[in-house]
Order: C-alpha cells, then sequence, then structure tokens
C-alpha cells in the first residue's frame, strides 16, 4: 500500500488510513452533514468523492494533486437532465457524473490499493 492521507469534509483527516477507515468515511457521506472525502497519495495524485445525497455521487481525480487537471468519472449511459450533488455545496452536475455506491466503492479499492484510477472506467477531463 501506498503513502496516503484521507481528509472528510475538509476537517477530519487521517494519515495512512485503513480500508475500513476508507469505507466509513464513505458510508457517512449523506449529502448534507457528510459532503466529501478525499484520499491523497505520498505521490500526490488526489481522488475526491462528493455527495452521498440520494445515493448519487461525484468522482474527480486530480493527478499530481495540481489542480489544473482533473477527470470525473463519467457513466455515459445516463442520459438526461443536470442532478443536484452536494460537494460541500449543492450544485448542479451532468446526469453522467452521478456514480452509484459499488462502482464508488471498487474505484476508491483501486485507489487505495495501487495510487492509480482504474482504467476499465470511463474518465473525462473536467
Amino acid at each position: 500500500m501506498h503513502k496516503m492521507t484521507l481528509v472528510v469534509d475538509g476537517s477530519s483527516e487521517v494519515n495512512n488510513p485503513t480500508w475500513n477507515d476508507v469505507i466509513k468515511a464513505i458510508h457517512s457521506m449523506n449529502g448534507i452533514s457528510n459532503s466529501m472525502v478525499v484520499l491523497t497519495t505520498g505521490a500526490g495524485n488526489a481522488i475526491l468523492i462528493g455527495g452521498g445525497n440520494s445515493g448519487c455521487y461525484l468522482v474527480s481525480y486530480y493527478p499530481n494533486f495540481s489542480g489544473q487537471i482533473s477527470y470525473f468519472l463519467s457513466d455515459s449511459s445516463k442520459k438526461g437532465d443536470a442532478i443536484e450533488i452536494t460537494v460541500q455545496t449543492t450544485e448542479m452536475f451532468p446526469a453522467r457524473w452521478c456514480i452509484h455506491l459499488d462502482t464508488v466503492i471498487d474505484v476508491i479499492n483501486i485507489f487505495y490499493k495501487t495510487g492509480q484510477i482504474p482504467e476499465k472506467y470511463q474518465w473525462e477531463e473536467g
């Protein structure tokens, strides 16, 4: 496992979190009191999970945590109007960026183990 830091809602920080710490943080997301989880690697890559309201999550990846470039996990099978997701503040996001919990867990598990995003999913620059 790579050196990691887990940050929940910008306040609670855990260095070298266990997988249980990560899962607990994600499962606590409700889009109200807990709406953001960030996992960073020692190499500077970061993945942010936002939302949780209505079972909808936003997953974004920041290589080298530069903040300059980001990639959003996308589900092209989802069509329709924008969806309201809370990531500290409530905003409208494309429906294709609404990701279900089981996919979020798989993506985060791979990121937790490797420090990289899984290429088996579709990512789009945001």
